[in-house]
């Protein structure tokens, strides 16, 4: 161990305790924080699916799974989450939404919006166009009159209003 002492004393000797003399690497221009408008396309990769029942299936499935807790079961922004304090999102009854493109809606889910976070990850693209789907069977339903439905559904909701 003694002998050892010397020759670590002799290493250390030639290490300087200071950076300033050593070489520094060249800086680069600092990237901008976003990317220019129309430098990449945030248009959906997939397009949109033709509706079907079994698209307002996958689409009611999924909204009750990511969407509800917070926009709640019929769209009115009176989830669970919001009833236990946190701030309401806004009713997909506004006529605002009511007026929305489609494409809205399949950002929003996309990029998150407001206090939402991105599902971008969490839903594939097909998913996402099964909520929009839905989120619009909410909007339609909310407005629907009893005239507007078919003879055999008119009966059925007849006889379950009071």
């Amino acid at each position: 161990m003694r002998s050892s002492l010397p020759l670590a004393a002799l290493l250390l000797s030639g290490c300087l305790g200071e950076m300033d003399p050593q070489a520094r690497a060249a800086r680069w221009n600092q990237v901008p924080q976003t990317v220019p408008a129309g430098t990449v396309s945030t248009a959906p990769v997939v397009p949109r699916p033709p509706v079907d029942l079994n698209l307002l299936r996958r689409g009611q499935q999924r909204y009750a799974i990511y969407c509800a807790a917070c926009h709640g079961p019929l769209g009115d922004g009176r989830g669970e989450v919001v009833q236990r304090g946190f701030p309401q999102p806004p009713s997909f009854h506004e006529e605002r939404l009511r007026q929305a493109a489609d494409e809205h809606f399949y950002s929003a889910i996309r990029n998150g919006a407001g206090r939402m976070w991105p599902y971008a990850d969490r839903l594939p693209e097909r998913d996402r166009w099964a909520v929009v789907a839905y989120v619009r069977a909410l909007q339609v339903s909310r407005r629907a009159r009893l005239q507007d439905l078919p003879s055999e559904v008119r009966l059925q909701a007849q006889r379950r209003l009071p």
